[in-house]
């Protein structure tokens, strides 16, 4: 079985380690007598203890960045992208970046192809932008406004 871990436990785990370590190193340094524990015995848990944590450490980072790799080649959007999406539907198309609506169209495409369910998102991705369309703001400078033209035929020229 695999699980998923949150950033914080991963930070939990990553500071238990690094808690493990000072104490392996605190005890390697002198060989003193704990009773019917030598230094060396608690030196050898430690440092095992230490080694499994460092796997599982390695472990959630691989599976993290491999997950991410594959989100973006089957086209799975992230926050940024749906928020994008929705300012693109409502119309503002001033506040989001000039690449937003070929990149969102990329991304549900791929999804698309690997889900054939994915496809109606698509299909109502372009409706929502066709619908939009009359409403969309340039992304670029807004047209500055015409300035008027004042009336002179009431002005006579004396000689």
């Amino acid at each position: 079985m695999n699980y998923q871990i949150s950033e914080d436990e991963y930070n939990s785990l990553e500071s238990l380690n690094n808690q493990l370590g000072l104490i392996a190193g605190l005890l390697s340094v002198a060989d003193f007598d704990l009773g019917a524990i030598t230094s060396t015995d608690l030196f050898a848990f430690l440092d095992a203890r230490s080694g499994d944590l460092s796997r599982v450490l390695n472990t959630a980072s691989e599976r993290h960045s491999l997950q991410w790799e594959q989100a973006k080649q089957q086209g799975v959007m992230s926050w940024s992208d749906w928020m994008f999406a929705l300012r693109l539907a409502s119309g503002d198309a001033l506040h989001t970046p000039s690449n937003a609506k070929q990149s969102i169209t990329d991304k549900l495409a791929i999804a698309a192809r690997i889900d054939e369910d994915m496809q109606r998102v698509l299909v109502e991705w372009y409706a929502a932008l066709e619908r939009a369309g009359s409403q969309l703001m340039p992304t670029t400078a807004q047209a500055e406004p015409q300035p008027k033209t004042r009336k002179r035929s009431h002005m006579i020229a004396n000689a």
